[in-house]
């Protein structure tokens, strides 16, 4: 994927303590996936438990058809140099077909919080809506679709220390989850960057995710290839 830069300074030369730099952005996308940040992979975790919790994947399932449940929990972390603290509110909700079998099951959540890791500090919020499908007993992984965003204040602690605001849009297609290990087996995502710095400079940034099943993602973004441990 590509990456286009916005910019609207009209010296000659620019601070480079008032650019985004391509790391600094591979980073905040890290941080947002990781589970020890609080990131997509831990809250999949949650959403995929919490389904196995209510019976959903069973054929009696413990919540009723089409009633919507509130779930609050926090999310609090320190471990291997990395701490964050974040406080979730969720609705969810099953689905059902003709004959009251779960056919799909709904969440959403917000979040805020803060996360630190060697690298960077964030304070965030973040929101998603989840569609999961495949939640019969004939099948190992269920099926996640839909969309996830995260907003925050980030200061790099490495090359130029920039702070920055930052938002990611993530559009998330047919991760596979397994249902009692909770582990992302497969999937992709898309993930679209918007970033400004301290002088007001922009920064927009493509990119898309797979997941590999091992714990791992990789992210492709300006023509580059990252790792990340999930």
């Amino acid at each position: 994927m590509s990456a286009q830069v916005v910019v609207s300074c009209s010296d000659d030369e620019t601070d480079s303590s008032e650019t985004l730099q391509e790391q600094d952005v591979v980073e905040i996308i890290e941080n947002s996936l990781k589970e020890d940040t609080g990131g997509l992979s831990k809250t999949i975790e949650v959403t995929v438990s919490l389904a196995g919790e209510q019976g959903v994947y069973t054929e009696t399932p413990d919540i009723n058809c089409g009633e919507t449940y509130n779930h609050n929990y926090s999310f609090q972390n320190e471990v291997n140099s990395y701490s964050a603290n974040y406080q979730f509110v969720s609705t969810y909700q099953m689905n059902c077909a003709g004959n009251s079998a779960p056919e799909n099951f709904s969440y959403q959540f917000t979040n805020t919080g803060n996360y630190d890791t060697p690298r960077m500090t964030s304070d965030d919020s973040s929101n998603a809506d989840w569609n999961l499908t495949g939640l019969n007993t004939l099948v190992d992984n269920i099926s996640l679709n839909g969309s996830y965003e995260r907003n925050g204040s980030q200061v790099s602690k490495v090359r130029y220390r920039n702070s920055f605001t930052s938002t990611l849009t993530y559009s998330i297609s047919d991760l596979q989850v397994n249902k009692t290990s909770y582990e992302i087996q497969a999937g992709t995502a898309s993930v679209h960057f918007v970033g400004t710095v301290s002088n007001g400079n922009q920064y927009t940034y493509n990119g898309s995710v797979t997941f590999n099943g091992d714990g791992t993602a990789t992210l492709v973004i300006n023509g580059n290839t990252y790792i990340i441990n999930l």
